[in-house]
């Protein structure tokens, strides 16, 4: 059984909401989690997040019957709307550079399949907080090779500099899976949210969270009040083995 709450907010600067995001019922086919943040800089993100999202929705089921792997259905399904995307941009020229990052989960049975580009996130929250996913930004090398910190990383000017995205004819994209356990929890979200909130802090909501809209809304409130610099958008899963 999975709980789940999804929340999207324009800040308390922007003039627009790029974010776009699905989010499954506990009882359709498709256990399918996206969160995409149209990328700033480039006119046309609103454009580009919810049409990469609308594309996986209309030809998943086609890809799956296709590619019958989990993990690698995924990576062919966000290649071929990274490809939609750019065939898009050629219709609409004002907004020939758009793009969007994509955070994006299934779940089947035990586990949970996710790929990202960009630097929208997914965590798994059980005893600890664990970032599944890779940034794509220029900082995140420097992080892995111990030079930063994830809360140096966080406030660095640059830590919104990102090097791959949809819509551009190279991107990377990071994959993988884990298995899942009664009380997990799944956290997939724009960098509106981590940016505004530390993990330490993000970590101490989830544990004193009695259910997954409150935690959701006690996120939402604290990001908005630390700054709320960004759209956040969060999808939250609360997977629960049935007794």
């Amino acid at each position: 059984m999975i709980k789940y709450t999804a929340l999207t907010h324009i800040g308390n600067y922007k003039t627009n909401n790029e974010d776009y995001f699905y989010c499954a019922k506990s009882n359709d086919e498709n256990l399918l989690y996206i969160v995409c943040d149209g990328v700033g800089g480039y006119p046309g993100g609103e454009i580009a997040s919810k049409f990469v999202v609308e594309y996986i929705l209309k030809n998943f089921d086609k890809v799956k019957y296709a590619i019958k792997d989990p993990l690698e259905c995924l990576k062919e399904i966000t290649i071929r709307a990274n490809q939609a995307l750019i065939l898009e941009q050629q219709h609409q020229i004002s907004f020939n550079k758009m793009g969007t990052t994509i955070a994006m989960a299934l779940i089947i049975s035990k586990k949970m399949y996710f790929v990202s580009v960009g630097d929208s996130r997914i965590y798994q929250v059980r005893t600890e907080l664990k970032q599944l996913t890779a940034d794509h930004n220029l900082l995140w090398d420097k992080y892995l090779k111990g030079l930063l910190t994830k809360e140096e990383m966080r406030v660095h000017p640059e830590n919104n500099i990102i090097t791959s995205m949809l819509g551009r004819s190279k991107i990377k994209i990071d994959s993988g899976k884990t298995d899942l356990k009664d009380k997990d929890k799944i956290l997939l979200c724009s960098d509106g949210l981590t940016d505004m909130i530390p993990e330490s802090e993000i970590k101490k909501i989830f544990d004193n969270a009695k259910d997954v809209e409150k935690l959701g809304l006690k996120l939402l409130d604290t990001a908005l009040e630390n700054g709320g610099k960004d759209n956040i958008t969060m999808v939250i899963l609360s997977y629960e083995i049935s007794k």
